[in-house]
């Protein structure tokens, strides 16, 4: 199956998306809702630098992983996606054994996160699917010559 065909949980699809990230915006706008809220970030230094190296490695494409916590360790793990300079994907049953594998070893999902290689650091439309994994999503992109990083919060 083709990840891109599949929209599920952290999967968007790119041209096939028949203007499902204009209706999903038109939806929270039309509405006054703000499902994703911006707050302030205290991420660990090597959480940061994580981060933005996977977001360097992955240009001109999206990035896209998860910020897991087990114990008092944290750490960004980089999801196996299929990306674009527009989206990600990830195969369905690549997310279900990564989901499976995470709750064996009681490792807790804190954050998705993903990057906007635009420079667009701002929640899109597409991103309104990833409150299934986590309430929190971290946005990276291009500022000049370094990667900023924007968190924000579901609050439907």
């Amino acid at each position: 199956m083709d990840p891109f065909s599949y929209p599920g949980p952290l999967g968007v699809r790119d041209s096939k998306t028949d203007g499902l990230d204009d209706r999903l915006a038109r939806i929270t706008t039309r509405r006054g809702v703000t499902l994703w809220v911006k707050v302030s970030s205290s991420l660990p230094g090597q959480l940061r630098a994580a981060l933005r190296a996977h977001a360097i490695q992955c240009l001109p494409h999206e990035c896209a992983g998860l910020i897991v916590i087990s114990g008092n360790r944290w750490w960004a793990m980089a999801l196996p996606a299929k990306v674009s300079t527009k989206g990600f994907a990830i195969e369905p049953s690549v997310w279900a054994r990564t989901l499976e594998n995470l709750e064996r070893h009681h490792v807790e999902i804190w954050a998705t996160y993903h990057s906007h290689p635009s420079g667009r650091l701002q929640p899109s439309g597409r991103d309104h699917v990833l409150w299934w994994t986590s309430e929190r999503l971290l946005l990276l992109a291009p500022e000049g010559e370094r990667i900023a990083i924007a968190q924000y919060e579901w609050r439907p």
